[in-house]
């Protein structure tokens, strides 16, 4: 019954990878649409 509670150092590992990759890529996404807001400024 213990073994269910213990952390395997691979499942972490995992966890943290896909988590960073999908910071990364909300991070990307976050940057073109900045980039395509200043890009449409009216120039007025």
């Amino acid at each position: 019954m213990e073994k269910p509670l213990k952390a395997n150092a691979l499942d972490v590992r995992q966890q943290y990878e896909k988590q960073l990759k999908d910071l990364q890529k909300a991070y990307g996404e976050a940057m073109l649409q900045l980039r395509a807001r200043k890009s449409c400024k009216p120039s007025w």
